[in-house]
């Protein structure tokens, strides 16, 4: 995991939404604005030269703004490095629901299908939605219920937990970790635990799929601004009815964090099946 410390701006943020929240969730505040506030400053504490500040050309940008994706669609944001797509980004606005909300996670995983993008994301600053995206030989996603908000979801968080996730989000979604290629290996140790589980496998509260199998193996100490410790976390919330689900060969215990401190705890991740 890379070390990332909560950046200033990224509290500024957050204070900012809560204070005027109301506002924000009010009909009159679109989602242009919700990204020109939001949105892009988040992307930019992850990296990306979000506005191409840089002066490169269309091929070398950081970011595509409104990519055509077929049936007069446009993606609000793909980033990519090179020619190669790495994930998409949907805003929405903060009136409307993120978590669960099955047509905009249609919306994303179809977008994501027709212009071979591995890795969804939609927001609406508030809430904060992860999903696989295109494999090769997945089929084209359907509307619901066939697809429903769950199917290939692997990541949920609000925005009151952005700082708790911050070291997760930036080894996942940050420039750096793509080019460090942290963002490739996050995807393929996603896809071998994903062949091994049932498509809705949901953890107590929010569903952190992908967050545990970030905290799985090794790499540079992961660092957060909480004084608790993610493994005691993890069991405190852990519901009676949850299965154990061991990472398999070749990858270290997952780390269990204090304020300053890293110790080690067995490598197993804490999630109970949602059942229809």
């Amino acid at each position: 995991m890379l070390r990332a410390r909560v950046p200033e701006k990224l509290k500024e943020l957050v204070e900012k939404f809560r204070l005027n929240e109301e506002h924000y969730k009010s009909h009159s505040f679109l989602e242009t604005q919700v990204r020109v506030e939001f949105i892009n400053p988040l992307v930019r504490l992850m990296g990306w030269d979000v506005d191409n500040e840089a002066g490169n050309s269309p091929e070398y940008k950081d970011v595509i703004h409104e990519l055509h994706s077929g049936n007069r669609k446009h993606i609000d944001y793909v980033f990519k490095v090179g020619s190669e797509k790495k994930f998409l980004i949907e805003a929405k606005r903060p009136n409307e629901e993120v978590i669960g909300n099955g047509d905009h996670a249609n919306q994303g995983k179809l977008y994501a299908w027709e212009a071979h993008i591995p890795l969804v994301v939609i927001t609406d600053f508030e809430e904060l939605a992860i999903y696989q995206g295109y494999r090769e030989h997945r089929p084209e996603p359907q509307p619901q219920p066939a697809d429903s908000a769950a199917t290939r979801l692997v990541f949920t968080c609000k925005y009151t937990d952005y700082a708790k996730y911050w070291s997760f989000l930036y080894s996942l979604l940050s420039k750096k970790s793509v080019m460090l290629g942290l963002h490739d290996h996050l995807l393929r140790r996603l896809d071998e635990v994903k062949a091994k589980i049932s498509e809705s496998v949901y953890a107590f509260g929010e569903f952190n799929l992908l967050y545990s199998i970030a905290q799985s193996f090794g790499g540079e100490d992961y660092s957060v601004e909480q004084d608790i410790e993610i493994g005691e976390y993890l069991q405190a919330t852990r519901p009676a009815h949850a299965t154990d689900i061991s990472m398999q060969e070749g990858v270290r215990s997952p780390l269990r964090i204090a304020a300053n401190s890293v110790s080690h705890a067995p490598a197993a991740f804490y999630l109970a099946p949602v059942y229809p």
